[in-house]
């Protein structure tokens, strides 16, 4: 364990083929890092698609029940050469089920070939399986791969199975920049299932706020809003204003408009948001955002929201 955690020690900058992955990261090449984002949007799409039938499955869950047997990790790199992020995650939430499984020789191939392979894909897979029994140990692993925007969503997905995930999940946060943040903050409020208290909601709602791309951001931001209660947070600390438009505006980009989710129009969460500015003592350009917001959406939504929003407008 400790040789393997020595690995992730080294420069990052150091570079070449057999250089493992992880120690790469963060990826500083421009062209690089562009190829990972779109890597990452892949597998955001991917995680939210109807699962459908992939020919060799069952016969890739043998071979990763054969290699954790016998805890050899070139076996578990064969068992998920040319696996994506996202059917790693269907891998693994299919083995979890599995009785015969040796998850404790899982982990331990899983681990070492997360570190040491030079292959993306390899090692993203790796951590997917990871997933069914981390160790707090493995977490300075996670913390590493959350730098690059593929790699936080499997690292976020190994910190929620951890004894004590709070913790662990609110770090891979803080350490993934764009996409990578807004999958690994969907992941830990999945994990969390509600039960946001107003200092953690606003916490995440800096975190959201701080990823600059719209659609980007709006992976995380239509959970969040689902899951804080908006008009509370804005009584607690109406600084947090700017962070809810900042969602908002993201939301009206789902929908028939290209982004993730229903869209604005669908989200509850969103509509009550909205509602809480377009009614209260907001600043003009404020509630002119939040009403541009709810008039951008598609499909829009309907009654009372959409009649504040055009009185507000004009439209």
């Amino acid at each position: 364990m400790r040789r393997l955690f020595r690995l992730l020690r080294r420069p990052s900058s150091a570079t070449g083929p057999g250089i493992p992955w992880l120690e790469r990261l963060p990826i500083e090449d421009p062209s690089e890092r562009e190829e990972e984002l779109g890597i990452a949007r892949e597998i955001a799409r991917g995680l939210h698609a109807h699962p459908r039938p992939v020919p060799g499955f069952s016969r890739r869950m043998q071979a990763v029940i054969h290699a954790a047997r016998r805890r050899r990790a070139d076996e578990l790199a064969e068992a998920l050469r040319g696996l994506d992020l996202a059917l790693a995650f269907r891998l693994a939430e299919a083995l979890a089920s599995r009785a015969e499984l040796d998850r404790e020789g899982l982990s331990q191939a899983a681990r070492k070939l997360a570190v040491t392979s030079p292959d993306r894909e390899e090692a993203l897979a790796a951590l997917a399986l990871l997933s069914l029994r981390p160790a707090p140990e493995d977490l300075p692993l996670l913390e590493r791969a959350a730098l690059s925007p593929c790699g936080a969503p499997a690292a976020a997905r190994a910190a929620s199975a951890l004894p004590e995930p709070r913790a662990a999940l609110e770090s891979i946060v803080r350490r993934s920049t764009g996409l990578g943040r807004a999958l690994a903050i969907e992941e830990l409020l999945r994990a969390r299932g509600g039960g946001l208290d107003v200092e953690e909601g606003a916490r995440l709602l800096r975190d959201t706020a701080e990823i600059a791309d719209p659609l980007d951001r709006a992976w995380a931001s239509a959970p969040l809003l689902e899951a804080l209660d908006v008009p509370a947070l804005l009584r607690a600390d109406p600084s947090l204003v700017e962070g809810v438009i900042l969602c908002l505006e993201s939301n009206a980009r789902g929908g028939w408009r290209g982004g993730p989710g229903p869209g604005l129009g669908r989200l509850g969460g969103s509509i009550r948001a909205a509602e809480a500015i377009l009614e209260g003592e907001w600043e003009e350009g404020v509630r002119e955002r939040t009403a541009r917001a709810v008039l951008d959406a598609h499909p829009a939504p309907a009654g009372k929201l959409l009649r504040l929003a055009a009185s507000l407008s004009g439209a």
